[in-house]
């Protein structure tokens, strides 16, 4: 009879695992060429001891990938749109446009690549942990990162946790996942001043 009982969890736990994993698969396959997320990102500074939360969304049209955050106080805006390898930051409080490279220091980006981009790499680059509700990503090789947990309410993603090596923390809560309805751009002022990092 243990034995039995057993084996029916085991066989449980795998098929709770194996759908949330296929559930995340789906999603990525989804909104592969067309994804909408807005978001409430909450960083965490451990050295620092300080917290800072930012609105704002996530608007990926085929090859181009443009985030948008928000100050809570001051409802001023910061635009990353990414083309090219290339990344157009648009300050709209300094109304400037820094033209640089993309690199691994925009964090929603480097997540955007090493997770929510191809369905095929978690297994291969991730250790995955199953968890309630949950599945826990570990690094298999190099990364800046120390681990990732995404969590999951009705078939859909609710929350991202990560945390890297210094044990920073940045959380994104969802509030909405749709396709991106159009293509994307920057929201540019006139007089801008353009300044070239490359």
């Amino acid at each position: 009879m243990i034995r039995v009982f057993i084996l029916i969890f085991l066989l449980f736990s795998f098929s709770s695992f194996a759908d949330d994993l296929q559930t995340l698969k789906d999603w990525i396959k989804k909104y592969e060429n067309s994804l909408y997320v807005s978001f409430q990102q909450i960083t965490k500074i451990k050295e620092l001891e300080e917290e800072t939360i930012f609105n704002g969304f996530l608007c990926k049209y085929k090859d181009l990938l443009k985030i948008v955050y928000e100050n809570k106080e001051t409802g001023e805006t910061q635009e990353i749109l990414i083309k090219n390898n290339k990344a157009y930051i648009y300050s709209q409080a300094d109304n400037t446009l820094i033209i640089t490279k993309v690199d691994n220091s925009l964090f929603i980006y480097k997540l955007f690549k090493e997770i929510l981009e191809k369905p095929q790499n978690l297994e291969k680059n991730f250790y995955v942990i199953e968890n309630e509700n949950s599945l826990e990503f570990i690094p298999k090789v190099n990364s800046d990162f120390k681990k990732f947990k995404i969590i999951f309410s009705k078939n859909n993603i609710k929350k991202i946790k990560s945390q890297d090596k210094e044990g920073n923390e940045i959380i994104f809560n969802i509030k909405e996942i749709k396709n991106c309805d159009k293509e994307p751009s920057l929201n540019i002022r006139d007089n801008t001043e353009i300044i070239k990092q490359y």
